[in-house]
């Protein structure tokens, strides 16, 4: 997994935080590999078009919608660590390559002649780490997996290899000592990381290599477009396209979104690589649709939102496996990927301008700009005036990558109806007080981009791992402020470790296809088991995701009182000033909390006035008896009775304890953290 950049509104004043349950917790299988279709929850509210309301989103009525709910990865966007998809070749039309030695006459050739009859093998005199084979790749190449066919001798043969990089033929680093036993005719050997390079070495270093010979060697990569490549070349468009079709099929079926419905969520964000839709040529492919299509009219039928989500540009958008082009970022730098990403987007928007499901356009997933010219922002200002050309009424989504200081405002930009999106992911894992610390540093930044441009924002991944509490602060302090989220990700092969429990289901024991050598049947025979009743359901997040979904601060006519982390209470002066002067909240003043209609909260003081922001020394006093936009506060509720505010300026602050409250922060930290309790009467 890549390493990423990471990220309410109480209704009055006593804060009632409870959770909003789902009566079912029996989806599961039906013995079928299906999961078992569970009751439906109460209707969510009928699609409708969305559009930007200042900071929110708004369906045709008017109402605000927050959109809550989880990713599809995997499903037409592969990431081979979540799901089975096996590996494709890479080609060898200009590898060039040299061997230590030969066995009579046969040349280092033949181990790249997809020949079974020709092999290399090495002198059976030398010695010791005599024994090598050197690639010149004829370009830079990107590869994860080493494989090689074989003739074994005897059935003791075992390996000992190691494999070197280099960029210039002469200075070499390790990758990697790899050895074991060869167990097969074929010996395919996974690096963990993937590796650029244009030249590899590979050193024998054992005496074991006698007893079997190199008939084929092959470098392989298992991102989304070598998969594809593979399939195409050795099934032809057509059949490769079924197999496609039937992986599809599986990975998410009707039965999925039944659950994710049930779970009280009403989105799914989408990710899908370029060569869904289009070609290699540049066409956009005559079945381009089907699976967007198929995905948009049952989400349809279950009042379920799609964000469709531009996961993997043509040339590569950052660089990393989660690209579907590892290694490569050459969007930025030629006019032709440029052009091809603007066109797949015109057909999208063409095809689906007048479709109500669809919630948003994302424009780029990730992306990382490597140009001066064509900066992240620059080339989104192209994707909007394309999207827009044919398409005014959908909402368009840009993300800040690997921050939002990469994108400029909507205002600065000219653009409207459009919505903000951040990623989170702090990928120490074990450590509680990391993420709750990652945790509040993502709801700070929300809240900030989000006041400050006025736009809705959406946290479209993030991940908290094992740590419960986090989980609950991050989602209810989203709901608080209504931004939207989408968690990453709906379905994971991987174990239920802490690094994986970010699923709905998990643990699937079902291997790769050897898509380069499995017949087609014996694929799809894999692929049939790749439903999500083949998966171990994550009961424990599942029942954390459906307790905090609709969680959120209500509001009362109850007083309260506002204390601080050191215990003292927040005390109105005679004059007006705000302090945290007293120690018991007897002698605590006593506040009330006002819902605006547009949105945020007042806070009304014992004296009838409301706290107020002061336009120019950003000090927060008691002495405004109506409301406007400096007495306007947002309540980010950090659960368990814990709160931040927003304020005209920033975040308010105690500053330090007994000094004047201000608002004047970008960040939530110990002096802007505070406790509510109820006031007694």
């Amino acid at each position: 997994m890549k390493n990423l950049f990471t990220w309410i509104l109480p209704c009055a004043c006593i804060i009632l935080l409870a959770f909003a349950t789902c009566s079912n917790d029996n989806v599961g299988s039906d013995g079928n590999g299906e999961i078992a279709e569970p009751p439906l929850v109460a209707q969510p509210t009928p699609i409708s078009f969305l559009k930007t309301n200042g900071t929110v989103l708004c369906n045709e009525a008017g109402d605000t919608i927050q959109l809550k709910g989880t990713n599809l990865g995997s499903y037409i966007s592969l990431e081979q660590w979540m799901s089975p998809v096996g590996t494709g070749h890479l080609s060898r039309d200009k590898w060039n390559l040299k061997v230590s030695s030969s066995d009579g006459a046969n040349p280092s050739q033949n181990i790249i002649d997809n020949k079974n009859n020709t092999y290399w093998s090495p002198s059976p005199t030398s010695t010791l780490e005599q024994e090598w084979i050197t690639i010149d790749f004829g370009e830079e190449v990107v590869f994860n997996v080493l494989r090689f066919d074989i003739r074994r001798l005897n059935n003791d043969a075992s390996y000992d290899l190691g494999v070197y990089k280099s960029n210039d033929g002469s200075g070499w680093e390790l990758i990697g000592n790899y050895k074991g036993q060869v167990n097969s005719d074929n010996l395919q050997i996974g690096m963990g990381d993937f590796f650029m390079a244009k030249y590899l070495k590979i050193n024998v270093k054992s005496q074991e290599y006698k007893n079997w010979k190199i008939t084929e060697l092959n470098l392989s990569m298992n991102d989304d477009y070598h998969i594809r490549k593979a399939l195409i070349d050795r099934f032809g468009v057509k059949e490769a396209d079924n197999l496609w079709d039937h992986y599809c099929n599986n990975w998410i079926k009707e039965s999925d979104l039944e659950l994710i419905r049930s779970m009280g969520m009403n989105v799914v964000r989408v990710p899908f690589f370029w060569m869904e839709i289009m070609d290699e040529t540049g066409n956009i492919k005559d079945n381009a649709f089907r699976h967007l299509d198929w995905i948009i009219k049952e989400c349809n039928k279950r009042n379920i939102y799609v964000i469709l989500d531009f996961h993997c540009s043509p040339g590569g958008n950052d660089g990393y496996v989660t690209s579907g082009m590892a290694g490569y970022n050459n969007l930025w730098h030629s006019s032709e990927y440029q052009q091809m990403t603007l066109n797949i987007w015109r057909a999208i928007a063409e095809r689906y301008r007048d479709e109500p499901t669809i919630a948003c356009y994302d424009a780029l997933n990730e992306s990382w700009s490597t140009s001066s010219e064509m900066t992240l922002n620059n080339f989104y200002k192209q994707i909007y005036s394309t999207i827009r050309s044919v398409d005014n009424r959908h909402v368009i989504c840009f993300q800040g990558f690997p921050s939002f200081e990469f994108v400029s405002s909507p205002v600065q930009n000219g653009w409207e109806n459009v919505m903000y999106q951040a990623h989170y992911y702090n990928t120490d894992y074990k450590n509680e007080a990391s993420q709750d610390g990652f945790a509040i540093h993502a709801l700070s930044e929300m809240i900030r981009y989000q006041q400050r441009w006025n736009v809705p924002v959406l946290a479209g991944e993030f991940s908290f791992w094992e740590h419960e509490k986090v989980w609950k602060k991050f989602l209810v302090g989203m709901n608080s402020m209504h931004a939207s989220w989408t968690n990453w990700s709906y379905k994971s092969r991987e174990s239920n470790s802490s690094r994986a429990n970010f699923a709905f289901y998990t643990d699937l024991t079902v291997g790769d296809p050897d898509i380069l050598l499995n017949s087609a049947d014996e694929i799809k025979s894999v692929w049939s088991k790749i439903t999500s009743g083949n998966f171990v359901k994550n009961t424990p997040f599942i029942n954390l995701i459906k307790g905090v979904i609709n969680r959120d601060s209500q509001i009362s006519a109850t007083p309260i009182y506002i204390k601080q982390w050191d215990g003292t209470f927040l005390k109105l002066s005679d004059n007006g000033e705000l302090s945290f002067s007293v120690i018991d909240s007897k002698d605590a003043s006593k506040f009330y909390i006002e819902k605006q209609a547009k949105g945020g909260i007042a806070i009304k003081a014992p004296n009838g006035n409301y706290l107020s922001v002061d336009r120019n020394s950003k000090i927060i006093f008691c002495s405004q008896a109506v409301r406007g936009e400096y007495e306007l506060f947002h309540w980010i509720d950090l659960t368990n009775s814990e709160f931040a505010l927003w304020g005209y300026h920033g975040f308010v602050s105690c500053n330090g304890g007994n000094a004047n409250l201000t608002s004047d922060r970008d960040a939530i930290d110990g002096w802007e953290r505070f406790t509510w309790t109820v006031a007694s009467n």
